[in-house]
């Protein structure tokens, strides 16, 4: 991932973008979240 975004140019690992959130659902009422951080490259 880190060849392809400098390949495109880009300034971090999140193709762009300094912040994501991943989102996952289990069975039942359960979702667990979590906050992603880019890193410049």
């Amino acid at each position: 991932m880190r060849r392809k975004c400098a390949e495109d140019g880009l300034k971090t690992t999140g193709e762009g973008l300094e912040w994501g959130v991943l989102f996952g659902f289990g069975p039942g009422l359960s979702v667990e979240t979590v906050v992603l951080h880019s890193v410049a490259i």
